[in-house]
């Protein structure tokens, strides 16, 4: 189980993974030089996996598709074939390794369903015999919060991305500035203007526009929860038979509970995913809170596992 320090600092990377360590060290107490100390032993210890941009796909026009998948064929070389074929596949964003329900867990970050139904199509059959889509979600808009699990006396905080949006046309330098941080998000501002040759203040305003029209919703991280000891799980929900009110406490229900930390709704026999962390199964049980509260009847659970990429558009929608 981390340190009540290590949790801290989870919570505050996983909010903002561009936070000076400065910053950080007040925020989780401790001094700059001891985050920084903790942040290069959890990089050593490859429990910090990656950083990402967290970017607004509906602002580039662009649509989300979740697709559950399973093998036919267990094979660790077919398993690994079909996973770094995945991994190298621009359009695909999000791959998890799940631990019950389902093999896979992808998500497809596309410009519309045709495209998408043509790139699953040459993928199946591709590995042909080997993989077959189990369930297949388009996803309306994806609620993202804070994981209060870790820091119980924090605020509740929400971010939304995808949704009914407008297109926001980006210049030039905003494309090379939103491309650099995608594939780099905690580059500095200096190395970024060197790089783009552009003054630094010019680099600072450009990514503050972005952050404004909310291309950029914001910089997180994604962790090895495993040697984390903490638990994920996806929860599956068709929520047909709740009225417009209850339907608005139960995205409060999702905002204030520690344990849930994305619900997204989706077009098909399930229409709500809910993501829920925690460090133990003594955790509060989310699942049995909705069937209480809410009467929530069909509902799946699907175990989550290892998470192989984590992207929110692909690079060549920044070209």
């Amino acid at each position: 189980m981390p340190s009540k320090k290590t949790r801290k600092l989870i919570y505050e990377l996983s909010q903002n993974s561009r936070i000076r360590t400065k910053d950080l060290g007040k925020k989780i107490g401790a001094s700059q030089q001891s985050a920084s100390y903790l942040i290069a032993s959890l990089k050593q210890k490859k429990i910090i996996l990656e950083h990402n941009v967290r970017i607004d796909p509906s602002k580039l026009g662009l649509i989300n598709i979740l697709i559950y998948y399973n093998f036919t064929d267990f094979s660790a070389k077919n398993i690994h074939e079909i996973i770094s074929f995945l991994k190298n596949e621009d359009s695909v964003v999000n791959i998890e390794q799940l631990s019950q329900g389902y093999d896979l867990s992808c998500v497809f970050c596309v410009p519309n369903l045709s495209n998408f139904n043509k790139m699953n199509k040459d993928f199946l059959h591709k590995f042909k015999n080997k993989i077959y889509a189990a369930e297949i979600f388009p996803i309306i808009v994806k609620h993202l919060y804070s994981k209060n699990y870790l820091w119980p006396h924090r605020q509740a905080e929400e971010l939304i991305v995808g949704g009914d949006r407008d297109i926001i046309n980006m210049s030039e330098n905003e494309k090379k500035i939103i491309r650099m941080l995608q594939e780099n998000p905690t580059i500095k501002i200096l190395d970024m203007a060197k790089k783009l040759k552009l003054n630094p203040k010019t680099i600072t305003k450009l990514k503050a526009n972005l952050e404004k029209n909310k291309i950029i919703r914001g910089y997180s991280t994604l962790w090895d929860y495993k040697l984390l000891k903490i638990i994920r799980k996806q929860i599956l929900v068709n929520s047909e038979e709740l009225d417009l009110n209850e339907d608005k406490k139960l995205l409060e229900f999702a905002k204030n509970h520690p344990n849930v930390t994305a619900l997204s709704r989706l077009i098909g026999k399930y229409d709500l995913l809910f993501e829920v962390e925690g460090e133990s199964i003594s955790n509060r049980d989310v699942l049995k809170e909705l069937r209480s509260e809410f009467g929530i009847k069909d509902f799946e659970v699907v175990g989550g596992g290892t998470i192989l990429k984590a992207k929110y558009v692909p690079l060549s929608a920044l070209d």
